[in-house]
């Protein structure tokens, strides 16, 4: 858990930069000085935040014996977790195959079974019938 709230948080540290990389691109000679300083008052805030996501971040890693991210670490991906996580995917689609595969057989023997079966209402006939 403390993990998906790692990745949840770098993927809002990585809203948040690319945020800010629009709202630079936005002022750049298109901006008054009143827009100007609105849009440098949000991007405080935003780099604020930032900055409490990244110490949330690192408290958790913390708590379960990890060392703390770097900037180069947050809002980026290695290869090594990229890998990992394909890994995953892919033991995940194979479970899934099989369990599918399992269900599907299931169901056709319980389809070629249940015609054979008598149903509550033949049983009822039949003891009656014996009761008779």
């Amino acid at each position: 858990m403390l993990q998906d709230d790692s990745k949840q948080h770098a993927e809002d540290i990585d809203w948040c930069k690319r945020e800010i990389e629009k709202l630079k691109r936005l002022i750049d000679g298109l901006a008054t000085k009143d827009e100007l300083k609105s849009l440098q008052a949000r991007i405080d805030e935003l780099s604020k935040l930032i900055d409490g996501l990244k110490k949330m971040i690192n408290a958790m890693r913390a708590a379960q014996g990890q060392p703390a991210l770097t900037n180069n670490d947050i809002g980026g991906g290695n290869d090594e977790n990229l890998e990992q996580l394909t890994n995953d995917l892919d033991s995940l689609r194979k479970e899934f195959e099989d369990h599918r595969a399992k269900a599907n057989s299931n169901l056709m023997e319980l389809n070629m079974l249940m015609p054979t079966k008598a149903d509550k209402k033949d049983l009822e006939d039949l003891e009656a019938r014996i009761a008779e």
